[in-house]
């Protein structure tokens, strides 16, 4: 039997150098295609024994009643559950039942009507616990009306605002008085007592500049602009604002309160937080009885 030549060797050893390098390639593609399967199995199996984490760009679904907030930067973030009716009424009813029973303890306990730092030291305890109650109702969340922590460039901010809504409001009171002729002093009988002596202006310094503006901040801007805010800021503010000055009285301290009110609820939507307008409520009441102490 004749031994077998081949033809052309070189056309040979090419054939098989070509079949070789396709099936080494092809068992590259093969593997590759399976680690890819493999990675993506892992990464659904990770998702599905962790639920992901909701992201600060995606906003929540309004059905979670997930509150959002815009900070200075523009970003959106979760706050916590969101405010509605449902707490502002139940902090108005709250409101007038702690300081209805407020007042008639203290008139029980005292045998007459309660000083004027007393009652407004009781008034301010009922707006705290109203606000409790309506927080603890539902939501359950201190951030929901603004109890958080922020940062110290936004106290400072605050205290700067509420300088400037003293002067601001200064300049109105003094107009005021000019064109109508009225120089009675508002709200007399806080006056009396923080220019009578020191410890009257110790007691109105520590209960109207420190302890009211917190419960009123916390009532106003806490519950009240947040459960406002899903209309809008310009509604929120104002409709707030306009509640927070009728509850100062028709004096010229409405208009005083009005901006007062403006000023921290823009305050509270930058920041995020109910401090730095509780700063400025503190600053502009000291400053208000601080001057009356020292001029009156």
């Amino acid at each position: 039997m004749a031994a077998f030549t081949d033809p052309n060797p070189v056309l040979r050893n090419r054939f098989a150098y070509l079949i070789r390098e396709f099936a080494v390639r092809t068992r590259i593609r093969a593997a590759g295609r399976w680690l890819l399967r493999a990675l993506r199995s892992g990464k659904r199996q990770d998702s599905e024994a962790q639920p992901a984490a909701p992201t600060e760009a995606a906003a929540p679904p309004t059905d979670a009643r997930a509150s959002t907030r815009t900070d200075p930067a523009g970003h959106r973030r979760r706050d916590g559950p969101a405010l509605g009716w449902t707490e502002l009424g139940i902090a108005i009813v709250s409101l007038l039942a702690l300081s209805v029973l407020a007042g008639s303890a203290a008139t029980l306990i005292l045998g007459h009507e309660p000083a004027t730092l007393l009652a407004l030291l009781l008034d301010t305890g009922a707006a705290v616990g109203a606000v409790s109650i309506a927080v603890a109702a539902r939501v359950r969340s201190l951030a929901a009306v603004g109890l958080k922590r922020v940062d110290g460039r936004w106290i400072r901010i605050g205290a700067a605002w509420g300088v400037l809504v003293w002067l601001l409001n200064a300049a109105l009171l003094v107009g005021y008085m000019a064109l109508t002729d009225d120089w009675s002093l508002p709200q007399p009988w806080l006056t009396d007592v923080a220019t009578g002596s020191v410890p009257g202006l110790i007691g109105v310094l520590f209960v109207c500049a420190l302890l009211a503006p917190f419960g009123e901040e916390l009532l106003f801007r806490g519950v009240g602009y947040g459960a406002l805010r899903r209309y809008g800021v310009f509604v929120a503010a104002a409709g707030s604002s306009v509640v927070f000055g009728l509850a100062h009285g028709f004096s010229v301290v409405l208009p005083a309160a009005l901006v007062l009110g403006v000023v921290a609820a823009l305050l509270y939507e930058r920041s995020g937080s109910i401090w730095p307008a509780v700063t400025a409520h503190v600053v502009n009441n000291a400053i208000v009885f601080m001057v009356a102490a020292i001029f009156l």
